[in-house]
């Protein structure tokens, strides 16, 4: 089995983990030649923003041949995941790929903005993320083929998310992000950035081709880094995950 994810905070990379096989982090794939994947079992986990998909993961999508008997997909996500698995599917298809099964896992919703992190920790337990991702696991071991409905409203909702999306994923959204003068120069937020969209000198400088992630917020050892209308200072980090792990994953240089 070949599990391809991309991790921000560490929700997706934890399911990944859990699901196990060979792990493929999704920004690494992109900066090889590589196009052309194959095996028994072919999965991708990623989480849901803003109703869809992340932009890497289209373009992954877009690159990436496919070969299974068997593709799965798994999306996190923190409050709805609404229409993004049919996102999924319709942008899979246009590469034909298609999808034997495709489910969503409810986790932490870390997008700061819209909410307030330390009351979505204290919703775990209620969350039953343990019993999902067990759950997730056993119907992908034994290849179910199952495919979540989506309801006439999380249609809609779906496609009022997206029309926002490029405020809050778009390559510019970076500029609602301040760094304070807490910084230190670690250069972690431009290890951790997916995109290389972050370079470290005597300042944190943003390049306008953010991925929307906002792994570089929540993983701020200084908690240096803001965005516009969060709601408070609380960050999150799957406690399951390394930073060296989310490192490793999104590193490019």
């Amino acid at each position: 089995m070949t599990v391809f994810y991309f991790t921000a905070t560490g929700n997706s990379l934890y399911v990944a983990k859990r699901l196990g096989g060979k792990l493929l982090s999704i920004p690494q794939v992109l900066k090889t030649s590589e196009t052309a994947y194959s095996d028994d079992v072919i999965g991708i986990v990623c989480p849901c923003y803003a109703g869809g998909i992340p932009r890497i993961v289209n373009r992954f999508l877009n690159k990436a041949t496919l070969k299974s008997e068997y593709i799965f997909t798994i999306m996190t996500y923190g409050n709805e995941q609404t229409s993004a698995l049919d996102q999924m599917k319709k942008y899979g298809a246009a590469q034909g790929v298609r999808f034997n099964y495709m489910n969503s896992i409810l986790m932490v919703n870390n997008y700061l903005p819209m909410f307030n992190v330390e009351e979505e920790i204290v919703k775990i337990p209620q969350k039953n993320i343990e019993n999902a991702i067990n759950a997730v696991i056993k119907d992908v071991l034994s290849k179910k083929q199952y495919i979540l409905p989506t309801s006439c409203a999380n249609k809609f909702w779906g496609a009022v998310f997206r029309s926002g999306a490029k405020k809050m994923t778009g390559g510019n959204s970076d500029i609602r992000f301040t760094v304070n003068d807490v910084c230190t120069s670690c250069g972690i937020c431009a290890k951790l950035c997916p995109v290389s969209n972050i370079t470290v000198g005597n300042n944190v400088v943003y390049h306008h081709q953010c991925e929307g992630c906002l792994a570089c917020i929540h993983h701020c050892p200084a908690g240096a880094i803001h965005i516009k209308g969060e709601k408070n200072g609380k960050r999150f980090c799957n406690g399951n995950i390394g930073l060296e792990e989310i490192i490793a994953a999104n590193d490019l240089h």
